[in-house]
């Protein structure tokens, strides 16, 4: 009898354990608690993303800005305007109006000319041959040029620039830019070289087809670049022992230019001719 009644309280004792246990309120976690993380996580990398485009938008952005900050900043050390004195004639085309204001910025302020376009140059030079860094569709390239006096011409041009004082700026001339433009667009299709013409005219009688000259000269790049480019390699003038082509566009006697370029695309052929004059009178 005692031993059935320790057997019912024991059994009583263990349902009740059981109860107790089965009842007690467990700890869950949210069922979405896993993919809010995820959310979160997945909001919290978008917004990275998002701010790190902005970021890189930001910077492209003010690089170029930098850029053309910098280029700004180059043409601020000029007078551009009173420098541009061909800007606003029908004659001329961009190209030829941009030579005009290269050589005139170089007229006004030899040396700045020199530290901003000619001194950098002579990092560029692998013995005797010049080496550009370009860019073309296809994308970045080297344009190596052979020259005939290598880093020598551009230290010396550098050396003259820094000894010159400043002269007066070139004016556009309609006339002297019909001479070049005859002579340029001649040669281009005849595929001559040199300051005779295919009619055999001297640069003076091309001239003085248009009017009344005095004093006068004419420079002549084959395979043009930009305007800067022709205009800097004038006036280093590598392999020209007289550096006649720099003397003419720094000579303070010439007031007057008129430029004349033309390309040939049967005979990928293009020439830029600069004519001078001290005065002019053109023909009515």
């Amino acid at each position: 009898m005692k031993k059935q009644f320790l057997f019912v309280l024991f059994t009583i004792f263990i349902s009740a354990f059981l109860f107790c246990q089965s009842s007690a309120p467990k700890k869950t976690k949210p069922a979405n608690s896993v993919s809010t993380s995820r959310k979160n996580s997945n909001a919290s990398g978008k917004k990275r993303n998002q701010q790190k485009a902005q970021t890189n938008a930001k910077n492209k952005q003010n690089s170029s800005k930098t850029a053309n900050s910098k280029s700004k900043s180059k043409n601020s050390l000029w007078n551009i305007k009173s420098l541009d004195t061909a800007r606003n004639v029908d004659y001329l085309d961009d190209f030829e109006k941009n030579v005009i204001l290269e050589m005139n910025k170089a007229r006004t302020n030899p040396k700045q000319y020199a530290d901003l376009y000619i001194v950098p140059r002579l990092e560029n030079f692998d013995g005797y041959n010049y080496v550009e860094k370009r860019m073309s569709a296809a994308g970045p390239y080297n344009r190596t040029t052979r020259t005939t006096e290598g880093p020598a011409a551009v230290k010396e041009c550098i050396n003259y620039m820094y000894n010159q004082s400043p002269r007066a700026p070139l004016l556009p001339s309609k006339a002297l830019t019909c001479a070049a433009r005859d002579h340029a667009e001649t040669q281009v299709v005849t595929d001559q070289l040199g300051h005779k013409g295919v009619d055999g005219s001297t640069p003076f009688e091309r001239i003085q087809n248009y009017g009344i000259f005095m004093a006068t000269a004419e420079n002549i790049f084959y395979c043009v670049d930009t305007a800067r480019n022709t205009v800097v390699k004038f006036l280093i003038d590598d392999g020209v022992d007289s550096r006649g082509h720099r003397k003419n566009i720094m000579n303070r006697k010439y007031n007057l230019a008129g430029v004349g370029y033309a390309e040939c695309k049967e005979n990928r052929r293009d020439e830029c001719v600069i004519d001078f004059a001290q005065s002019y009178t053109e023909n009515e």
